[in-house]
């Protein structure tokens, strides 16, 4: 389905999503939506609610087949980019961590200031 968020333009203000839920509340009943939110390098979920009774800043509507649907492949490739990032970044913090044990440390000792080992 496709998702309108109004005032935010009207290319960036529509975003896919999937009906995941109806909560049937006895006086405001809601539909929840799990929103794909994409950019230029990765995809991200969000999770939105649209209740009855309220005024809705979010309008919903069906895809249907001459929509641009994002593919599959183009947006694992995103999860797989951004897995791949946060791997470095981990990889990084694993080596900064194994230089300040190793090296930095060292010149505590040096000074005689207690280090964690001592």
């Amino acid at each position: 389905m496709k998702v309108l968020h109004p005032g935010t333009g009207y290319g960036s203000g529509i975003k896919t999503g999937v009906i995941i839920g109806f909560c049937e509340f006895d006086k405001n009943p809601a539909i929840e939506i799990l929103e794909l939110e994409t950019d230029y390098s990765n995809a991200n979920f969000k999770l939105v609610t649209i209740i009855s009774g309220q005024e809705n800043q979010l309008q919903i509507a069906p895809y249907d087949k001459y929509s641009g649907l994002f593919s599959q492949t183009d947006i694992v490739t995103r999860f797989d980019r951004e897995i791949q990032k946060k791997e470095l970044e981990l990889a990084d913090m694993k080596l900064k961590k194994e230089y300040f044990i190793n090296d930095f440390m060292k010149a505590f000792k040096q000074i005689g200031v207690p280090t964690v080992t001592d």
